[in-house]
């Protein structure tokens, strides 16, 4: 025997008979066990709750957790972020308008001071200026093959500086209402649509020159203009300066008159101070090699034998499941190539080729997880992808080991945001799921010991009793059912009586009780039953529902009468 797992179940109660009974006529019928239902948690106990599931099916499982393995993605996390733009920090684009040309002569008071305000316009319009650059943008990462958005840092930032260099002006301002258009370059937080609107006042407080901050929030340009092979982005794109000026209580004296240039020059400057990188929206080719794990069938069924403390238990590797559990922040779809190598006693004996799975991928920081199931046929269970496989070329033998070998590469017509500074990784738990089912080497033993009214000795002693009634076994495996009696001392004082019950099958039972003894059975205490239980070949898996079930009681033909 396998294993003897020894219990008291109450469902064999025989205190439960009436302890007075008229008995006569023909025959006399008395019930002896009628059990409620013995169920595989009843065969197995707590030996297997650690590995044991139950599928949506109601069938069992058996799982185990192999060695978990994992990959990164880290090329990125110390990328220069500021190595792209670089060469362009603090390189003014400049934009000059002549607003008006100095008068040869002003008509100056005896304080050497006169008022502007009646020789200039009250408003000067501008003109749309425009300046196109190409900017070579080099050191993107390797791993790009395309490019679509640019995000830049909290801290990245232009300045617009509004001057009127040299002017005549000593007292008065000058109100600037005009755009910057950046559109085609940057956008930026601080100017809806890339167009930057000023109307900061310039007096002789601030010197007739005031510098605005901006900031900037992403790169704009057209995708076409990455080359991969150089990893290189090119923009093509102009800056466009218009509006106009509002002149008010200028005045100027002689010794700024005379000093000021022949024309009072508007500049506008555009300078980028500080361009960050943040992250690439884009496609990417990266590959990670080597990746690999084991299945260790043995170590599972070593361990199983090892609970049920016996060699004699076998689990049939039918319609086994391999199970990732998979744990990630990888925004990038990735794609496995995974292969399965079969080995017993150190021989590999068979291999399965070319597994392609689609890996989950998260949302710019988040870390999600998600199952991935190998299997024969799908389960569709919400939260797990079914990838079909035939295991069948594995199952011709009970591998020792299953290894995984994997390649895992990123899926590059698929665009993904990934961000600088960050690790991402990959780590994925394999568990071996095998329908629970008991190869045909499997003995397991259950035995009851049941407490016995000592009157019942009297009618074994004195009647011919049959022992009757049937045993359903839902089970898909075999039983032998035996039964004795004993006395206080641990006698045996009945013949032992056994009956073979079929796999899913109801048996009937007629057998009559013989006693051992003409002594001592009065005395009788105790019923033991036990329970072997054998193992089926390509039997299907035990489901929760299946059961076996006693219902027995002990005729006597002729009847009789007894006082309890």
């Amino acid at each position: 025997m396998a294993a003897l797992a020894a219990c008291v179940n109450h469902s064999y109660d025989f205190d439960k008979l009436e302890h007075a009974v008229t008995l006569g006529g023909e025959e006399l019928v008395l019930p002896l066990v009628n059990t409620g239902q013995l169920t595989v948690e009843d065969l197995i106990g707590d030996k297997l709750e650690d590995y044991l599931v139950l599928n949506d099916d109601r069938s069992y499982a058996l799982s185990y957790d192999s060695d978990p393995f994992s990959f990164t993605f880290d090329e990125l996390k110390d990328y220069d972020t500021s190595g792209p733009f670089r060469r362009y920090v603090d390189y003014p684009i400049s934009y000059g308008f002549d607003l008006f040309e100095k008068p040869a002569t002003l008509p100056f008071d005896d304080k050497g001071e006169v008022s502007l305000d009646t020789i200039f316009p009250a408003v000067i319009p501008l003109p749309d200026l425009s300046k196109t650059a190409s900017l070579s943008v080099p050191r993107l990462p390797d791993e790009l093959v395309e490019v679509r958005s640019i995000t830049l840092s909290e801290d990245s930032h232009f300045d617009v500086t509004i001057s009127l260099p040299n002017c005549m002006f000593t007292e008065g301002t000058l109100l600037p209402d005009f755009n910057v258009d950046l559109s085609q370059f940057f956008e930026s937080d601080d100017a809806e649509g890339g167009v930057l609107h000023f109307d900061t006042p310039l007096t002789e407080s601030n010197g007739y020159s005031v510098t605005r901050s901006y900031h900037l929030h992403k790169v704009v340009f057209n995708p076409d203009d990455f080359d991969p092979r150089t990893h290189t982005l090119t923009l093509h794109a102009g800056v466009t300066v218009n509006g106009s000026c509002a002149f008010s209580g200028l005045k100027t004296d002689r010794e700024h008159f005379e000093q000021s240039g022949a024309t009072t020059l508007l500049l506008v400057q555009v300078i980028l101070r500080t361009v960050n990188c943040v992250a690439f929206v884009g496609a990417y080719d990266y590959t990670v090699k080597d990746l690999s794990t084991s299945v260790d069938v043995k170590g599972m069924l070593d361990e199983f034998t090892t609970l049920f403390d016996s060699q004699d238990f076998t689990i049939q590797l039918n319609d086994p499941e391999i199970l990732l559990d998979v744990e990630t922040n990888v925004p990038i779809p990735t794609r496995a190539n995974l292969n399965l190598i079969a080995r017993k006693n150190g021989v590999r004996y068979a291999d399965i080729k070319d597994i392609l799975i689609d890996f989950p991928y998260a949302e710019p920081g988040q870390t999600i997880r998600h199952g991935i199931r190998l299997a024969g046929k799908a389960k569709h269970e919400e939260g797990i992808d079914d990838v079909i496989v035939d295991f069948s070329k594995i199952t011709t033998r009970v591998p020792d080991e299953i290894r995984v070998n994997a390649t895992a590469s990123t899926i590059k017509d698929r665009i993904a945001e990934v961000r600088f500074g960050e690790t991402y990784s990959m780590n994925l738990q394999p568990t071996l799921r095998v329908p629970l089912s008991f190869g045909p080497n499997t003995k397991i033993g259950l035995r009851d010991t049941v407490a016995m009214p000592s009157e019942l000795g009297k009618v074994l002693k004195d009647n011919t009793v049959i022992l009757a009634g049937e045993m359903t076994n839902t089970l898909p495996l075999e039983v032998d059912f035996s039964l004795v009696m004993i006395n206080d001392a641990g006698i045996m004082v009945t013949e032992q009586v056994t009956q073979h019950l079929k796999a899913n099958a109801t048996t009937a039972i007629r057998i009559p009780l013989v006693n051992k003894v003409e002594e001592g059975i009065v005395n009788l205490s105790k019923a033991i039953l036990t329970f072997q239980v054998k193992g089926v070949a390509n039997a299907r898996p035990i489901k929760a529902d299946d059961y076996l079930q006693t219902s027995l009681h002990a005729e006597m033909p002729g009847g009789y009468h007894v006082n309890f």
